[in-house]
């Protein structure tokens, strides 16, 4: 759904890079994607540079994922070790958690510099694009709060689609985010949960999210805002008040047009009776 298109989903030899902040849940969703895929009879190679493969296995077992027995997964720092294995086992897709724990002898550096990331990136795109079975490759990245890491951003313009996974406090959801999409429109979104240990969809999060703002407020308003054909309910949340020291009344919106707002406030004081000239 994320990907979006015509047909949902992944496209043959796509590269696709997923971003997101340490710790939000990227690993595992890896593996519930993982298992999906092959619950579907997709042969699936995970390249983990971040844990032994019975690591990988414990974490599986603790978040209720079940990998079949198409799924195989090789635990290694080395480009050239996993791409040995992609071309024994010629997987239909290939997921490398993460892009900044391997390195590659065709560059300098230590896993996870500039130079290395990038290389492993075109690496990736060469195993897709180039390869006799050109499976979809997967390319987990981490990236810093601010989003500054230079190395898996670099990748953006290389890859054919970009999506990031991100946690949003006030509700604890985990969403990911399509910002670039080759192969359909960006701008699509996908919410998770975790339900104890278990990461998984939540289908109705609008409905969820309405829910939550009217138990913290007593009255709410909320916008359908469409994007790419897409509608979603979004909270309105205002505050009017007396300037400070008498100053002069300002006029301030996030995510809104200043102007729409000034043509509201004059709506509401000619048709609602509401004087708000002199109020923040």
């Amino acid at each position: 759904f994320v990907l979006g298109g015509s047909e949902p989903g992944f496209f043959d030899r796509e590269v696709v890079l997923l971003t997101g902040e340490p710790g939000c849940g990227k690993s595992t969703v890896v593996l519930v994607i993982a298992q999906a895929l092959g619950q579907r009879g997709a042969r699936v190679l995970v390249v983990t540079g971040e844990e032994s493969v019975s690591d990988v296995a414990a974490r599986a077992a603790k978040t209720g994922v079940t990998t079949p027995q198409t799924v195989r997964v090789v635990a290694t720092q080395s480009w050239e070790v996993a791409r040995a294995e992609a071309d024994r086992f010629r997987p239909h897709f290939v997921i490398v958690d993460s892009v900044q724990r391997l390195a590659t002898m065709r560059a300098r550096g230590r896993a996870g510099s500039v130079a290395q990331v990038e290389a492993i990136g075109t690496a990736a795109v060469d195993l897709a694009k180039r390869s006799a079975y050109g499976p979809v490759v997967l390319l987990i990245g981490h990236i810093i709060k601010d989003g500054s890491a230079a190395g898996p951003m670099g990748l953006v313009h290389d890859v054919d689609a970009h999506l990031h996974f991100s946690l949003d406090a006030a509700t604890q959801y985990r969403v990911i985010t399509s910002h670039k999409n080759r192969g359909g429109p960006s701008g699509a979104m996908s919410v998770w949960r975790f339900d104890g240990p278990r990461l998984v969809e939540v289908l109705g999060w609008t409905a969820e999210i309405v829910r939550a703002a009217m138990a913290s407020f007593g009255a709410v308003a909320f916008a359908a805002k469409p994007i790419n054909g897409q509608p979603y309910v979004v909270p309105v949340e205002a505050a009017v008040s007396s300037p400070r020291d008498g100053g002069t009344a300002l006029r301030r919106a996030v995510g809104f047009p200043v102007d729409r707002l000034r043509d509201i406030v004059d709506g509401l004081e000619e048709h609602a009776g509401l004087s708000l000239e002199d109020r923040d």
